[in-house]
């Protein structure tokens, strides 16, 4: 996971890998979510007028502008 996260590999190049790695050896996890234990579901509180799901300060500004800036 360290290795991945410090060098910014996308889950689509350690999946590549992964796959590889699978074919010689199958124990090997065969995706990037069970390898990095990525959340299957994101808790969503209820609100009076909607829903709130937090992704997180660091994802939320980096994507912000994008969306604001559409």
């Amino acid at each position: 996971r360290g290795w991945v996260d410090r060098h910014n590999v996308t889950h689509a190049a350690v999946n590549d890998s992964l796959f590889v790695l699978k074919d010689k050896e199958p124990s090997v996890l065969a995706d990037a979510r069970m390898l990095l234990k990525t959340p299957r579901q994101c808790p969503i509180r209820q609100l009076s007028k909607g829903e709130y799901v937090h992704f997180g300060l660091k994802t939320g500004l980096i994507k912000s502008p994008n969306v604001y800036l559409l």
